[in-house]
């Protein structure tokens, strides 16, 4: 699929990696996506609060 699918690979549950590559790759996608997206998600709460004279939460 592409040159990181060995190292996906290896990342993810035996069970997951023996369906195939592409599964792989799309269950790693899945919560690497889910975990940027909240850190973002927070950072834009934090911005907001400190745009608004408000400190950031704890």
């Amino acid at each position: 699929m592409n040159h990181l699918a060995p190292i996906i690979a290896a990342r993810v549950p035996a069970l997951i990696a023996a369906v195939g590559e592409k599964t792989s790759y799309r269950f790693f996608e899945f919560f690497t996506a889910n975990i940027a997206i909240a850190a973002y998600f927070d950072k834009i709460i934090n911005l907001s609060l400190f745009h608004r004279g408000q400190h950031f939460p704890a």
